[in-house]
């Protein structure tokens, strides 16, 4: 069994304490016999008898620190282990309270003594890595069960369509209707599956694997050009989707800032009564897109975790998405070194999308590749 710490703390006190008595009772003897031997040569030299006392000096200096230095060490090693007692007592209840806490919710806080000393900065910092480590695992759960429940709904349409198609025969139109439904879930599975990989990826920090100096008005048209043919089929009334261009060059990833771009397309598509306006604008280092539909609005209350995960409001729940886009845009922002926020607006809702622009070094050697 090995000792205690408390015990190789007091030992290593009492070792100190007898090593620097032994040191100075050797210094202290030294000196009385010099002393001794002088004052005895002084009076030998006089002619004068030497005192049997003076031979006796050093015997009994050594005789006496023969008898005090156990002593003394013996209370050095009570001492030391009643300092390092004291001294140990906040780490004796850190591993009470670590005992008594769970594994799974890390309800664990260590004490602070006040002291300020090594202990305090050591407890204080772990206090912070364990209270982030539990909202970490709190958001981890809950992700994992809205996770759960997204990926339910499809996969009991797709079991339900498929039961119903084996109860009886099936002529071959009413089989294609039921694999049109099977194919379409899948399809939902799939992107929800490629959503959470994204995010995954986007919490590891390895979301932006690749970069280049990118036009963003080109990806800009693009993006927009899609949005307009899925707003003329979304089976309501015709959905305007204008932009104007850009010139700004950004460093990043082209497939992602156009699904940054997409999901706010989406987003405002899916909620807008007639129209959606994106506008761009540049001042030489931030290039801002701004995209703005005229629909409901958003609430306060909804607007305080709209970029949450999963998160839905009022809007969210009358659409088919997954609660996903808003927070992997934000996530592909963030990747680029940018921001995506939601601003208030008199009507509809507002998202604006800022991206560092490139340097002006940068955008030269752009162009002069370009007519290379």
């Amino acid at each position: 069994m090995k000792p205690a710490l408390r015990h190789r703390l007091a030992l290593l006190f009492a070792t100190a304490v007898a090593a620097a008595l032994l040191v100075s009772g050797a210094a202290t003897i030294g000196v009385i016999a010099l002393q001794t031997e002088a004052h005895m040569r002084d009076e030998i030299s006089r002619g004068l008898p030497v005192d049997d006392d003076d031979l006796l000096v050093v015997p009994r200096a050594a005789m006496a620190m023969a008898i005090v230095a156990p002593l003394a060490i013996a209370g050095a090693a009570i001492l030391g282990l009643y300092l390092a007692r004291r001294a140990l007592a906040p780490m004796r209840e850190a591993s009470r309270r670590a005992a008594a806490a769970r594994a799974s919710e890390l309800d664990l806080t260590l004490p602070v003594t006040g002291a300020g000393d090594e202990w305090d900065d050591l407890a204080s910092t772990l206090n912070v890595l364990l209270a982030d480590a539990r909202g970490s695992m709190s958001r981890v759960r809950r992700f994992t069960a809205d996770a759960a429940h997204e990926l339910r709904t499809p996969l009991t349409a797709i079991l339900g369509e498929v039961e119903v198609a084996l109860r009886r025969t099936r002529t071959e139109g009413e089989l294609r209707a039921t694999l049109g439904t099977v194919k379409e879930e899948a399809e939902r599975i799939a992107q929800l599956l490629e959503a959470l990989l994204s995010l995954a990826r986007a919490d590891a920090g390895t979301l932006l694997s690749s970069r280049a100096v990118l036009p963003l008005g080109e990806i800009l048209e693009s993006t927009v050009a899609r949005a307009r043919e899925r707003a003329s089929q979304n089976g309501r009334a015709p959905i305007r989707v204008e932009c104007t261009p850009t010139s700004a060059l950004v460093e990043g990833n082209r497939p992602l800032l156009s699904r940054a771009l997409e999901n706010l397309l989406d987003n405002a598509v899916r909620h807008a009564r007639a129209r959606v306006t994106v506008t761009a604008a540049s001042d030489g280092t931030t290039a801002r897109i701004r995209v703005a539909d005229d629909g409901p609005g958003i609430s306060p209350e909804i607007a305080s975790n709209l970029f949450e995960r999963f998160a839905r409001g009022d809007r969210a729940r009358s659409g088919e998405g997954f609660g996903l886009g808003l927070s992997i845009a934000r996530a592909i922002a963030l990747a680029h070194g940018g921001t995506l926020d939601l601003r208030p607006s008199s009507a509809g809702a507002l998202f604006e999308l800022a991206l560092p622009e490139t340097a002006a070094t940068e955008r030269n050697d752009r162009a002069a590749d370009a007519t290379a």
